[in-house]
């Protein structure tokens, strides 16, 4: 966690020609460095910057976004996202890189900030979750907010289930025969996501 923690602060302190090297591609994948969603010059565009690469499974890795300077880059990336196997399936794993607040967590229709705690891991439940659960367990509505005098860094690892499975209630939690939710393919479900992402992002923006 340190390690990576290190390369993560070593990456973003790059000058941005260096980080360039490694920008996002308009492939589908989301993979690289730079703005996803991006569908219009004049859009308003989030305050941040991201970079974003696929793990595991390892035939899914792209290499020519994971970056060979800081050098342990590589390694260290490999080996968390391994450590991250034995305990998600269907979580987002967040690890704090410095201790600037600025995520926060929608409670009873409030905002509540999530303070950094030294060595520890936020664990948010996802859309996924939720459905396979039959809404027993609700996912996490959050955000995150600027600071205006220091950069908040993070790490978030997300876990998705295999693009093969039908994704649906559990049949052993579904009371009374009547599912919460319908089920689809994961990858019609993920289109869905997006597509509605992009019509959030379109509605929001400014004429």
């Amino acid at each position: 966690m340190e390690g990576l923690k290190a390369d993560t602060v070593e990456f973003f302190n790059k000058s941005l020609e260096e980080k360039m090297l490694y920008k996002l591609d308009n492939d589908g994948t989301l993979q690289g460095y730079g703005q996803a969603f991006v569908f219009s010059e004049e859009q308003k565009l989030d305050w941040s910057d991201m970079f974003y690469v696929v793990t595991l499974p390892i035939a899914l890795r792209n290499m020519k976004y994971w970056p060979t300077s800081p050098s342990t880059f590589r390694d260290n990336t490999d080996r968390y996202s391994l450590e991250l196997t034995k305990v998600a399936s269907g979580f987002t794993i967040l690890l704090h890189v410095n201790d600037v607040q600025g995520l926060e967590i929608k409670k009873d229709g409030e905002w509540i900030a999530v303070s950094p705690l030294p060595n520890s891991l936020v664990v948010t439940l996802g859309e996924t979750t939720e459905i396979l659960s039959n809404g027993i367990y609700k996912s996490s509505e959050h955000r995150g907010m600027v600071n205006t005098e220091n950069a908040r860094i993070s790490i978030a690892a997300f876990h998705n289930p295999n693009n093969s499975i039908m994704l649906g209630p559990l049949p052993e939690l579904i009371r009374d025969g009547k599912p919460n939710y319908g089920s689809t393919s994961y990858p019609e479900f993920m289109k869905a996501y997006f597509d509605r992402k992009w019509m959030e992002l379109k509605e929001s923006r400014s004429p």
